[in-house]
Formats: C-alpha cells, structure tokens, sequence
C-alpha cells in the first residue's frame, strides 16, 4: 500500500516543503559567493590581511563537512520538521550576528553559526524528495533541486556585487533574514513531522572525531603550506596530520565504522571518482575566490564589476548542469567528465599565460569555458560515484561525497588566499605585484591538481572499457 499511495499525484505540501528546504541550501550558497566580491571591502573595514579574511569561508565550509557525517544520526533522533526548524534558526541567528558585528571575530562567529544551521539543513530536500516523492516523479523533483543548486552561485557574486557596490557589506546578510523566515513558517507547516527511528545504535563519536580532527589539522596546514619550509609548526602539524588517519585505517580494518557503510570503499571506481571531486571542487572554489579579488584589487574594477564579470560563466555551468546529466545517460561513460576536466585546464591555461595582461574580458571568456567545464564534470562525478555502488550503499555514499565536497571547499580558499598572502608578504610594499605573482602560482598549483584529476578520472574511463 505504501508504495501504491507514492505513486499518486504530487502533494501541494510536499512542493511547498522541497521549497523551503530549497530556500535554506539557496541562501546558503548565495551568501557563500556572494561574500567572496566583498573580501576586499572587509579587508578594508576590518583591517585584516587576504589569509585571515578567507576564513568567512574556511570556516563556514569546515563546520558543513564536520557535520554532514552525522546527517543519518540526526535523521534517526529527530523529526525531519524539528531538523529543519533547528536548521533555519541557526542560519538566522548567524546572519544576525553578522549584521551587527562590530569586529572580524564576531563577523567570523556569524559565518560558523551558519555552518551549523547548513551542516544540519543540507541533506534535508533530498532526504523529502526520496522519502516523500511519488515513485514516479523522484527523478522531476530531483533536477528541480539540482536547480536551485546550480542557479545559486550564478546569481550570488552579481548579488553581492549589486548590494555591496550600492549600500553596505551588511545587506548580505540582511536581505536574507526574511527570506529564512518565510522559509521557517512554509516549513514548519508543511515539512511533516515525522517520527524518530527507534535505533538503539549510539552515535559513532569515536570516528567522527577521528574525520573532524583530520578536516581541522587538514584545513590549518593547508592554510599555512607556503609557509611549509620556513615554520616548524606546520610540519609538526604534517606528522599529527598522520593520527587521525592511522586511526580510520584501524577502525576501517576492523569495521568498526558506523558513521557510513565502509563498503563503499571497497569499490575503487568510488575512490578514484571520490579523489576526483576533491580536487575539482577545490580547483572550483579556490577559482572563484581568486578572479573576484584579481578583478578588484588588480584590474581597479569595482565589486559589481567583479560580479557580472564572472556572472556568465556561472550561468554557464548552471545551464550546463543539467544538459551534462543527459549527455551522460546517452553515453553511459567518464567521458564527459573527461572533456569537462580538458575544458577547465584549458581556461586555467589561458588566465595563467596571460597573467600579466590577464584582463577583465580575458576572464569573462575564460571563466565562461572553465564552467562549461565544471557543468560537464561536477554532478556527474556524483552520478557515477553513486551509480557504481549497490543501492545499500548509496546512502553512504551521498554522506561521504556531501561531507568531501564541503572540506573541499575549505581546502581551496584557504589554499590558494595562504599562496597570494605569502606573496604579498614576500613583495613588502609592492601589493599589486604580490597578488599578481601570488595568483601565478595559485593557478600553476590549478592546473596541476587538474591533470593529476584527469588522469583519475581517466583510471575509471578504463575500469569502464575493461566490463
């Protein structure tokens, strides 16, 4: 009878539940790009230097991937409409706290609180549309998520641009306060309130402190790589960097890991697809911090300038998103992937030889065919990832892809801002030419972790051509 009734028509609850749960992932990206065109403007207002003010970002990102591990743990203790609850309060409680700052700490403080509320928010319009969708529309409802997924970071940098160039840093924050409330009132009388799992396992704390103690070492010696050979603390963090790993390889060995089914690890078409969406989302994000900043700082554009500048190209891999989806189903192969990584190295290329005449229009073109690239490579690394595993395993596998996506994130920006404030540093006086070089480099290590991606992706195109 259950799944008889999930074939009925779809319930104007559930639309108006996939959209509030659609409003909270929204204003979670949106904030995210959008506050990237303004780093110059709070490096003014708070005087801090280009590493420091990444974390708006780091920060945010980290707290998402220490959490996603325990999205199943959540879903089991508490009501989908209590998550949710607990979710968009968080966000607007962090938002504002960011309005009202009166110093980067604070602002920072702001940032963290949000990735809570996005860390416990995030799984929540998946988990309805595969629990709650007719059988027979699952997939429709699907995309329309991917939508608002994608559509996000195209409209956010314009937006941060628009509100940052015409009032205040501030109304970032601000203007998405009340479209959280209205996402707070249609959720909580629409998202059903569903009763806990009686799961007598307890929460697995002791690898989920393992994964957030590897996420916060990670993040802290990726912010200080280039100073790798001049400070000693940084390889003392490389060696403690080993601890938490050893002790995942011990609890994996022992299948003792009950955060996620560790099976999915036994699949290496998984794992070289898991190392691929690790690089190209940091190669992704890492991008984006730079060109916005490159475009302000170097080129003397203005924040809004910096927004349209790379609103295209967004719009591209918006575009591009769902269209990749069907190519792959025709092909049924990496392939696509494989052009969409060629794409981005090509793009990154460009920016990288000409970096010292690297104008606005060159990263207009650019970042254009680089997010083609990334429309052709992001969604579906997932799909293959997850469609190799058996069905068992797929929800382990969204937990795992979700929370690497995330550290991802943190790992670029924090990357590639250590890299420029280093060269900053390293030039005294000579600003220009420190972001200059800085972002020289950023990009040669982009191109690198490209090719070394391509040549994952191209390990799978063969486990392919083998069956």
């Amino acid at each position: 009878m259950t799944n008889l009734s999930r074939q009925d028509n779809i319930d104007n609850k559930l639309i108006l539940s996939i959209i509030a749960t659609g409003l909270l992932s929204f204003s979670g990206i949106v904030v995210e790009t959008a506050i990237n065109v303004g780093f110059p403007m709070l490096i003014k207002n708070f005087h801090v230097n280009i590493s420091t003010v990444q974390w708006m970002s780091t920060g945010y990102f980290l707290i998402v991937s220490i959490l996603l591990p325990l999205s199943n743990y959540f879903l089991k203790k508490l009501s989908l409409r209590s998550l949710f609850f607990l979710a968009n309060s968080l966000f607007i409680l962090g938002l504002i706290i960011d309005v009202g700052a009166p110093c980067f700490e604070i602002l920072l403080l702001g940032r963290i609180i949000q990735g809570l509320g996005a860390g416990i928010g995030l799984p929540l319009m998946t988990t309805i549309i595969l629990k709650k969708s007719p059988l027979n529309r699952v997939g429709m409802l699907m995309g329309v998520g991917t939508l608002v997924m994608t559509i996000a970071p195209a409209i956010g940098p314009t937006f941060g641009g628009i509100i940052v160039e015409r009032f205040s840093w501030h109304y970032i924050f601000i203007i998405l306060i009340p479209i959280l409330i209205i996402s707070s009132l249609i959720g909580t009388a629409t998202i059903p309130k569903t009763p806990p799992c009686k799961d007598r396992n307890r929460i697995d704390f002791i690898t989920w402190i393992i994964i957030a103690v590897f996420f916060i070492i990670s993040i802290y010696f990726f912010s200080k790589i280039s100073y790798f050979l001049k400070h000693p603390a940084t390889h003392l963090s490389l060696l403690i960097l080993l601890i938490p790993m050893f002790g995942f390889t011990v609890r994996l060995k022992k299948n003792k890991i009950y955060l996620f089914n560790s099976n999915i690890f036994m699949n290496p078409k998984f794992n070289w697809l898991l190392l691929s969406l690790l690089l190209t989302q940091s190669c992704s994000l890492g991008l984006s911090f730079i060109l916005p900043n490159f475009i302000e700082t170097v080129n003397h554009n203005n924040t809004l300038q910096a927004g349209l500048a790379v609103l295209p190209g967004a719009l591209v891999g918006a575009i591009f998103a769902p269209i990749s989806g069907l190519v792959l189903d025709k092909v049924r192969s990496v392939l696509p992937i494989l052009f969409g990584i060629i794409f981005q190295i090509v793009a990154t290329l460009l920016f990288f030889i000409t970096i010292q005449h690297l104008t606005t229009p060159i990263i207009i073109w650019g970042y254009m065919l680089y997010m083609l690239g990334n429309g052709l490579t992001f969604s579906n690394i997932l799909t293959l990832g997850l469609n190799g595993l058996e069905e068992n395993l797929q929800n382990s596998g969204i937990t795992v892809y979700n929370s690497i996506q995330q550290f991802a994130g943190a790992m670029g920006t924090s990357i590639v801002s250590s890299i420029i404030a280093v060269a900053q540093y390293e030039r005294g006086m000579d600003k220009l030419t420190g972001i200059t070089l800085g972002t020289y480099k950023s990009l040669m290590l982009i191109i690198f972790s490209l090719v070394a991606t391509l040549c994952f992706c191209s390990k799978v195109y063969k486990f392919k051509t083998k069956d």
